[in-house]
């Protein structure tokens, strides 16, 4: 019998999901800056917490997808956002949620759900609201944040430069800023 569980990502689980993101990339567009992005995308010294998504066997225990809360910066967009919705906003009483993606092949049976739910339960243990961004170009994403209850703060253009996967220059998105639900899920 397999089960999927939802639990604090742990150093091991890192290769295998490393090794997912050309599968997500190919099939999402995520992340936005390539399908090589470094094992280090998934682990950024900023990090305060990940959970993993396993699938469990009596064989073996497979990652599905994470997601990863971080401090809020306040000199960001994402916080001038937050703040023009509630002023009184401080950086300390909020985190990010971000470097959330789940297999192509483990889509649409709830993983993101749980794992979002997870680190929005995690967040508000320690007394922190959760606001995320995600970019226009990952409706799917917009579309899967919007259906859990979160509501949009503000719309912000961004530009990435472009110098890998033999691109130059830079091309620009629509970012839009999440507040998470009261009851998210």
């Amino acid at each position: 019998m397999s089960t999927i569980q939802i639990r604090a990502r742990e150093p091991t689980d890192i290769p295998a999901l490393h090794a997912l993101i050309p599968l997500i990339h190919a099939t999402t567009g995520y992340p936005v800056e390539g399908s090589a992005v470094p094992a280090s995308f998934l682990t950024p010294t900023s990090t305060l917490a990940a959970y993993v998504a396993v699938l469990t066997t009596p064989q073996t225990t497979t990652p599905l997808g994470q997601a990863a809360l971080h401090p809020i910066n306040p000199a960001s967009t994402l916080f001038a956002a937050l703040q023009s919705h509630h002023p009184a906003a401080r950086a300390e009483d909020y985190v990010v949620l971000g470097r959330l993606f789940i297999a192509p092949f483990a889509q649409g049976q709830g993983v993101g759900r749980r794992l979002v739910c997870e680190a929005v339960e995690r967040a508000r243990a320690w007394g922190r609201g959760v606001v995320l961004d995600v970019l226009e170009k990952d409706g799917a994403a917009v579309r899967f944040y919007e259906r859990l209850g979160w509501r949009r703060l503000g719309v912000e253009g961004v530009y990435f430069p472009w110098a890998r996967e033999g691109r130059e220059g830079e091309v620009g998105f629509r970012e839009f800023y999440y507040l998470a639900a009261e009851r998210p899920g």
